[in-house]
């Protein structure tokens, strides 16, 4: 027999929590979410709910989140929160920010799921000269503030943000951007299978799990 089935019936719940980028958005108005990548990535264990609304703001996040986590019979594993676009175009500080995203991740631990934070990635936006220049040095903020604080508060960081750059050679940003926001087809898919990367490496369930396809 092959002892890999031993661990088949493992499942594994996990919620992603977000805007449009969770929802997965493109220029064109179809949607290629990141979590139906992450769930075949994950393989036959896991059961992925997408819960990203486009225009949602982070700040709106912890109340949406209770309400998730209370009307869960069985809870999640983890959570995978990806927030602050929306805050940060409407010229949100990111200590506000912060505080909305570090409240996710608690009541996450809380509820029993590991929960996974990640950076925001660059917008467009931020090459106009003025409100740009402040909304790129709020993001920057927001981002080294969720990489050194979330592991005080046994959250994990997901770096988009460094993994994925807008600022790329024309060819190079058209086949990974759709617009100024939002990710191609072929984005969102990058996007799953490095957050998948990053959940197999430490959510203890699914990495004992016989999946090749981590990478």
């Amino acid at each position: 027999g092959n002892l890999c089935h031993a661990f088949a019936p493992t499942m594994v719940r996990v919620l992603c929590l977000g805007d449009s980028l969770t929802s997965g958005v493109t220029k064109k108005g179809s949607e290629f979410p990141y979590s139906t990548v992450l769930a075949k990535k994950l393989g036959s264990g896991a059961v992925v709910r997408n819960e990203g609304y486009g225009g949602t703001q982070a700040t709106e996040m912890p109340i949406r989140l209770d309400k998730i986590l209370a009307a869960s019979r069985q809870g999640f594993d983890a959570v995978v929160i990806l927030g602050g676009t929306n805050d940060l175009r409407a010229g949100a500080q990111a200590e506000e920010i912060i505080s909305a995203l570090l409240y996710c991740a608690e009541a996450s631990h809380k509820h029993g799921a590991m929960a996974f934070v990640c950076t925001v990635p660059e917008m467009k936006t931020e090459e106009i000269c003025g409100r740009g220049d402040r909304i790129r040095e709020q993001r920057l903020l927001l981002n080294d503030s969720l990489l050194q604080e979330l592991p005080m508060i046994s959250g994990h960081c997901i770096d988009l943000a460094s993994q994925f750059p807008m600022d790329l050679p024309p060819d190079d940003r058209a086949e990974f951007w759709s617009d100024d926001v939002h990710p191609t087809a072929r984005g969102y898919r990058a996007f799953g299978e490095f957050i998948a990367h990053r959940l197999l490496q430490v959510l203890p369930k699914v990495a004992s799990q016989p999946t090749q396809r981590a990478h």
